[in-house]
């Protein structure tokens, strides 16, 4: 059992844009006849469900893959961090670990809101600032 970071990259982004997902790949070797749940933790200076979608420190291969996909999601939190998440595959009796056993994708900052210009308001001409969603 091993982990790649096959998508290294993730950005935070403001809506209308799409996300900018990062992605691991845990991979298998040998029997691929039943479904099989690899366990890892997560670390790294992003927090798990703050600066990204919660990850739940485990994947399923299903029977005939070699291979699954975990996403990271990031969240846009306006803030300067240079976040990256640490995937580490953790013991199990189900599987062995081969090299690598721990990958990195790091979050691009996204730390300015949306803004616009605004005609109206209490003051005709002035700068409105507008939370991206």
């Amino acid at each position: 059992m091993s982990i790649t970071a096959n998508d290294p990259s993730a950005a935070e982004t403001t809506s209308p844009a799409p996300a900018n997902p990062g992605q691991f790949t845990v991979t298998r070797t040998g029997d691929t006849s039943a479904d099989l749940t690899v366990f890892y933790s997560v670390s790294g200076t992003a927090t798990n469900g703050t600066d990204y979608s919660t990850l739940s420190g485990s994947a399923t291969i299903l029977a005939g893959q070699s291979s699954a996909t975990i996403d990271v999601m990031p969240l846009n939190d306006y803030l300067t961090e240079g976040d990256a998440v640490v995937l580490t595959l953790t013991s199990d009796a189900a599987y062995t670990l081969a090299d690598p056993t721990s990958a990195t994708v790091r979050i691009a900052d996204n730390p300015y809101p949306s803004s616009s210009w605004s005609a109206a308001g209490p003051r005709s001409g002035c700068w409105t600032p507008t939370r991206g969603a």
